[in-house]
């Protein structure tokens, strides 16, 4: 009796299967975006914010990278908010930026997901986001003159 080894994953040659779920995306608040008092600590003033994602691809099974058709869902606190439905352009411009819709003041978690078909892919990082649209926005420059004022003001001289 012969042994028949085949690989039923249904993948297509270049291609991604829809019998696998696709990996985890990364996000990222873009740094353009973080407008608190480093471009990394994730406060913003746009309730709008532009997050960059990270789509899962370089894997040895095409069916874990991302594809067209996909399926790019959005969670804010839990709640589905959005979609987007991933083209060739997505693919080959990744990373990609997404501009989120009208956030709340105050703490947004937001971890999203691809979906293909009935597979459901695993959740992203969480990116923990605080939107204040109250705080003032201060520039390079504001705080670069403040950090120079502040150093002038600690000289001291020995007389």
């Amino acid at each position: 009796m012969a042994l028949s080894l085949g690989f039923g994953f249904g993948l297509q040659r270049g291609k991604a299967s829809d019998s696998l779920s696709p990996a985890a995306v990364v996000i990222d608040l873009k740094a353009s975006s973080d407008t608190g008092s480093s471009n990394t600590d994730n406060i913003t003033g746009d309730n709008t914010p532009t997050i960059t994602i990270a789509l899962p691809g370089g894997y040895a099974n095409a069916s874990r990278n991302a594809a067209a058709g996909d399926v790019l869902r959005t969670y804010v606190n839990g709640v589905g908010t959005e979609t987007l439905t991933l083209d060739a352009g997505h693919i080959s411009g990744n990373p990609i930026d997404v501009t989120l819709l009208a956030l709340s003041d105050g703490a947004n978690d937001i971890i999203m997901r691809l979906e293909r078909g009935s597979h459901i892919g695993p959740l992203s990082n969480m990116l923990a986001l605080t939107i204040d649209t109250n705080a003032p926005i201060l520039s390079n420059q504001d705080v670069d003159l403040i950090t120079q004022t502040t150093a002038r003001s600690n000289v001291t001289t020995d007389e």
